[in-house]
């Protein structure tokens, strides 16, 4: 980190290096990923495991990260994700670990921030997405199938306070702007994005209410009391800034034939932001969001 840090004003000192740099992290990340995969089939074959998906903890895995994170911080993300690789039978396996981690230990971010970013590569391999899915009706109840299981822990992962929640935005903002997921997904995540921004959503994942408008949060019951972000009612305004965070990609990265259909959702959405107390990165990307909606219309 401390060599790294050194090239922050001239990153692109880094570039002839930077594959041979990230080529055998990721090589070490895919063998770990590898190993318990073959563990998770083998455990699965017996009828005592039920879920597939419990906690993962890997020292070693998690320091590769740290360093993949400080190359994203140095060179940005953009650089460094290009050069992962993005092969289709990669997806399961780090959906899977991007599952098993534990979404309340604030040691081990870096971990997702990565694997985030790098579902964001992998999503856009161009087979349909749900081909790939291998989930059956063994698979648990808390496990949707591979596209739901995906935006829903986007969605959770927008409310967080750290970099995870741009991670979070971008994967999502992939996903979204996929062809093959214009007729239900991107809608269902528009409409969400309203209610959010009215302060009548939920994250998912959490009981709480969160929003830009309206008051703290609702009543939280069981389990679901311990699936948000410590902070309370602090933490939509996290979650608020990672929904903005996301539409401006959306409307970056998406197709304008296919956008031009959905301009009111986002618009009554930003109807709502207007009228809300918003300040910093948010306010920022309200005006931001609002500059691509006049570009499509």
């Amino acid at each position: 980190q401390f060599i790294l840090e050194k090239y922050q004003e001239e990153s692109a000192i880094l570039d002839p290096s930077l594959t041979d740099m990230v080529k055998p992290l990721m090589a070490g990340v895919r063998k770990i990923i590898a190993a318990r995969e073959m563990y998770m089939q083998k455990e699965q074959g017996n009828a005592s495991s039920a879920y597939p998906f419990q906690r993962f903890i890997s020292p070693s895995l998690h320091r590769m990260f740290q360093v993949l994170y400080n190359l994203c911080k140095v060179r940005g993300y953009k650089r460094i994700v290009r050069l992962m690789p993005h092969e289709v039978h990669d997806v399961e396996p780090t959906m899977h670990l991007l599952l098993s981690q534990d979404q309340s230990d604030y040691t081990t971010w870096e971990t997702r921030y990565i694997l985030l970013l790098w579902m964001s590569m992998l999503v856009m391999v161009p087979f349909d997405l749900t081909s790939i899915d291998s989930s059956t009706e063994a698979a648990p109840s808390s496990y949707a199938g591979l596209i739901e299981g995906l935006v829903g822990l986007c969605k959770h992962y927008l409310g967080d306070p750290g970099p995870t929640r741009d991670a979070s935005s971008v994967c999502l903002s992939k996903l979204l702007t996929r062809p093959d997921m214009d007729a239900k997904h991107l809608t269902g995540f528009l409409g969400w994005a309203n209610t959010v921004v009215g302060g009548t959503g939920t994250a998912e994942g959490g009981g709480e209410t969160f929003g830009l408008v309206g008051g703290g949060a609702s009543a939280a019951s069981g389990n679901n009391a311990g699936a948000s972000v410590p902070g309370g009612p602090g933490r939509r305004v996290f979650l608020s800034t990672g929904v903005l965070t996301t539409l401006v990609m959306i409307f970056k990265h998406g197709h304008r034939d296919r956008l031009e259909g959905r301009i009111p959702l986002v618009a009554e959405c930003m109807h709502v932001a207007a009228q809300a107390m918003i300040s910093g990165r948010a306010s920022t990307l309200q005006r931001k969001l609002t500059m691509k909606l006049s570009q499509r219309v």
